[in-house]
């Protein structure tokens, strides 16, 4: 039994299709979990994935609140951190 994605059979078009599907997953999940933690990666040492999305996805997950209070929580220590780190690694060009 072969399973299609998007209509066609092409390999390069099904890896790009899962790729894209695993992005927008990644948007939706808990920001703590090992499961985002481990497809952020993954898909951070996917040269074909388009790294500006990943990163973005990552931003998304994170569900940051609208306003930071005075005294942020760890979780908002945290999540700022890391967005800090996402954002100069995009500024960052590789060498």
């Amino acid at each position: 039994m072969s399973i299609l994605l998007s209509g066609s059979s092409d390999p390069q078009s099904l890896e790009d299709s899962l790729r894209e599907h695993k992005i927008s997953w990644l948007g939706k999940q808990d920001f703590k979990s090992d499961e985002a933690k481990a497809t952020y990666e993954e898909l951070k040492a996917d040269e074909k994935a388009n790294q500006v999305q990943v990163r973005m996805a990552r931003l998304v997950c994170m569900d940051f609140d609208k306003k930071f209070t005075t005294e942020p929580t760890a979780e908002q220590r945290e999540k700022a951190v890391e967005a800090a780190e996402i954002c100069k690694e995009v500024r960052t060009p590789k060498s």
